[in-house]
């Protein structure tokens, strides 16, 4: 626990009584750059889609999820602005924990300069239930990504997942991306703080779940393969390339050509042996779709090399997706993509050539399900808070909500403002004893 970061985590645990428990994954097989360069790959706004180098001060907001439990760690973006994820899954046996932890925010982020992969350079995980840590071993990369001053950043803000607004995090993006609670012990951990309209709070669960990338189909083949079929299509400098591809469902053909966005043909078409794989929805005879080169294509060939499978997919709300594939788990990415004439239908694709394999169906790890709502009280029980509650803000001209979970002395106040000036039935009374006896 040396590491400072980590320490006022495991100190912030103790002071608001949060459990002290935590996992920490240390060197993982990929770096802080190649993480935040999935965020970044997400961007939608093609005047912030500079990827894989985004300017410090161009930040954009992010719902990420950092998740780990017995069947794996997931670290995911969601883009809310254009609609689009991103993840990394961790599910190799050392990836995996003992202990559940869940650390959901909305946060802002710049994905930065891209830092190329080298010895000594790894990202470190810390997750525990009072926050998490995602930094660099390297401080070079910080400073590198960020500025000078990249190590000394950190602001104040206010979860907003879900609308809540009030959610007290102390939020770090460029140092490492931190996400942890600040309350004192002697503060509710679902009370309001002074000088914020709002108390009504679910630190990590009581929403839905983070948008994520469930296959719908997907096409896997050998990275080098499919390196190769990238570079021909798109690598030739500002020739706007990219990889048309194609599966028809009847012939069992997935096709693949490159074009230079002014029409003319940089990879011939041909099939492929690729392994593919569909759900019992697809009714369509051909899938098709489109990777541009830069920054997307680009990517898969030169940041993320080492993987032993990649490929592509649409996900089961329809959008297209990059993946690949380690020893050590996957990731996945929406991105940006666009109308074509390539490949008008499904004549296009020749009868001849490479056939599938039918593949397995894609490894997809579920967030475990907290959708539900801590709080000990019933519907109706939750009816006559609410009451009381309300008469209570009538009196004293009060405009905050009321806390999810409030203590048994804002119970009272709310309580004793009701016995004043509303009608009390047998069931007040009874419940009012229940909660404060």
């Amino acid at each position: 626990m040396a590491n400072k970061s980590t320490q006022e985590l495991t100190e912030t645990a103790q002071k608001i009584g949060c459990s002290p428990l935590f996992v920490e994954f240390e060197r993982l097989p990929l770096t802080f750059s190649q993480i935040t360069l999935i965020a970044g790959l997400t961007i939608t706004n093609e005047n912030h889609q500079t990827g894989p180098h985004y300017a410090s001060h161009s930040r954009n907001n992010y719902d990420m999820c950092v998740e780990t439990g017995p069947e794996g760690t997931i670290i995911s973006f969601n883009y809310p602005d254009g609609g689009s994820s991103g993840e990394v899954v961790f599910d190799a046996p050392i990836y995996r924990s003992k202990t559940r932890h869940i650390i959901n925010a909305y946060i802002t982020l710049s994905p930065g300069d891209f830092q190329n992969p080298q010895e000594g350079r790894y990202a470190n995980l810390y997750i525990g239930d009072m926050g998490m840590l995602l930094s660099s071993t390297d401080d070079g990369e910080m400073t590198e990504k960020y500025g000078v001053h990249a190590m000394q950043r950190r602001r104040w803000s206010y979860n907003n997942r879900s609308g809540f607004n009030s959610l007290g995090y102390q939020i770090s993006t460029t140092g490492g991306i931190e996400v942890r609670y600040t309350w004192s012990k002697d503060e509710h951990v679902y009370g309001f703080a002074n000088g914020h309209n709002t108390s009504s709070v679910i630190p990590f669960f009581g929403s839905s779940h983070p948008i994520r990338i469930k296959p719908k189909f997907e096409a896997k083949i050998a990275y080098a393969d499919f390196k190769r079929m990238l570079n021909q299509s798109g690598r030739k400098k500002n020739s706007g390339g990219a990889l048309y591809w194609a599966y028809s469902v009847e012939k069992k053909r997935f096709y693949a050509v490159g074009a230079h966005s002014d029409g003319t043909i940089s990879k011939e078409g041909r099939n492929y042996p690729a392994e593919c794989w569909s759900d019992n929805s697809i009714v369509t005879e051909l899938i098709a779709g489109t990777i541009p080169y830069r920054p997307f294509g680009e990517a898969v060939v030169n940041r993320y090399k080492d993987a032993t499978h990649a490929g592509v997919g649409i996900d089961a709300i329809g959008r297209q997706y990059l993946v690949l594939y380690y020893p050590w788990g996957h990731l996945r990415f929406n991105h940006i993509t666009f109308a074509h004439a390539i490949i008008t239908d499904e004549e296009t694709i020749p009868a001849s050539g490479s056939k599938v394999t039918e593949g397995a169906s894609p490894p997809y790890l579920a967030n475990f399900d907290l959708t539900f709502e801590y709080s000990p009280y019933n519907e109706g029980e939750e009816k006559f808070l609410n009451k009381w509650y309300l008469q209570y803000k009538i009196e004293n001209n009060i405009g905050l909500s009321r806390p999810v979970l409030p203590t048994k002395g804002e119970i009272l106040g709310w309580w004793i403002c009701y016995c004043q000036h509303g009608e009390i039935t047998d069931n007040d009374e009874i419940l009012a004893r229940k909660i404060l006896s």
